[in-house]
């Protein structure tokens, strides 16, 4: 009984151990059939570096996993060797026809090296965009021959350093020309008086912008700070520029509303006659219209041309009145004239008898 009981408490002291080999195995077992399956997968991979190295570290990894049931282990290993071999050996295939492809690859590099060269030996700015797509189109040609690896590159290399040096010299007198843009922008701005030529400075930073897009680049790491520099006179002054503007429109609205009011007024002034009062009042209206600012642009020479038009028509007609009324005056004065003449010879008196 002792015996039996002591035996009895080792047993329930070692089950959960025992417990957890078991799960550790059924784990292994199923950690194996995943590795396996991944493996399969593998085995047709064409990414020869990353997958050798992923397929190294399974095969690692099953060393160190538990042992599970002998035969099913057996089986799941002979599945996982085999995609491996199968892997393994289409690199090997592959690592063969290499050389020729590599062969390839240095000719392709070859004939970028001519045309770097080209571009080096008569550099202008547009040829930046090229030599970096050169650049682009070297890193996906891939390796040549390790012998001749070295040699290839520094010739590539030179041709790039040698346009480069260039462009970079090139950058710096952009820069330089690029300031002098920014203190004459400045200049401008800081002369600009609210009441002087401000259309003209308009003229003279649009030339300014002009001219800098024309300039080229300047080196990358001046380039954003030079033009925040150039821009922000300019965009201060058109801001208050298109301010004015809009306050000029604003002023523009009100003369037009006060435009139509004089024009109304004058239309009804030019309905009552061409008495004096009336012609006053409208002289009084052409003085205010006067005094009054500019419409807006598309109404402005409409609403002129209106009034001078209804007030050209009044004063017409007023001149035409009086000069109805001269006529008619005259013709009056000739009458009364008779009339006396006829008078004079029924009386048989002259005019200075008379008394005139």
């Amino acid at each position: 009984d002792d015996f039996q009981g002591a035996c009895q408490r080792n047993f329930e002291r070692t089950r959960p151990y025992l417990q957890a080999r078991k799960q550790q195995r059924i784990a292994a077992m199923e950690r194996r059939r995943e590795i396996c399956g991944l493996a399969a997968e593998l085995a047709e991979s064409g990414d020869w570096q990353k997958t050798a190295q992923t397929i190294k570290e399974l095969q690692q990894e099953w060393k160190t996993l538990p042992h599970g049931a002998p035969g099913e282990e057996h089986k799941l290993y002979r599945q996982f060797r085999a995609a491996c071999d199968r892997f393994f050996a289409r690199r090997e295939e592959h690592h063969l026809g290499l050389a020729e492809e590599r062969g390839r690859r240095l000719l392709a590099k070859e004939e970028l090296c001519r045309e770097a060269e080209q571009l080096a030996a008569a550099p202008r700015l547009d040829h930046a965009a090229r030599l970096r797509q050169l650049r682009s189109a070297w890193k996906k040609i891939g390796p040549v021959p390790r012998d001749q690896e070295e040699g290839v590159r520094q010739r590539f290399q030179a041709a790039c350093d040698t346009y480069f040096q260039w462009l970079a010299a090139e950058q710096q007198e952009n820069l330089r020309r690029k300031e002098e843009l920014c203190e004459e922008a400045q200049r401008l701005v800081a002369e600009a008086a609210p009441e002087g030529d401000r259309k003209e400075i308009a003229a003279k930073l649009v030339d300014l912008q002009r001219q800098w897009k024309e300039i080229g680049p300047a080196p990358p790491d001046r380039s954003e700070a030079v033009w925040q520099r150039f821009r922000r006179p300019c965009d201060a002054f058109f801001a208050a520029r298109q301010q004015e503007i809009e306050q000029d429109e604003e002023q523009r609205r009100a003369n037009q509303d006060r435009k139509e009011a004089l024009l109304a007024r004058a239309e009804e002034l030019a309905g009552r006659g061409n008495d004096r009062e009336t012609a006053a009042q409208l002289q009084q209206l052409q003085k205010e219209w006067f005094e009054t600012g500019p419409a807006p642009r598309p109404v402005n020479r409409q609403l002129n041309d209106r009034f001078q038009a209804l007030a050209d028509a009044f004063f017409a007609g007023r001149r035409q009145y009086f000069a109805d009324l001269r006529t008619e005056q005259l013709e009056n004065q000739k009458k009364k004239e008779s009339l006396c003449l006829r008078l004079e010879n029924i009386l048989g008196l002259t005019v200075k008898a008379a008394g005139g």
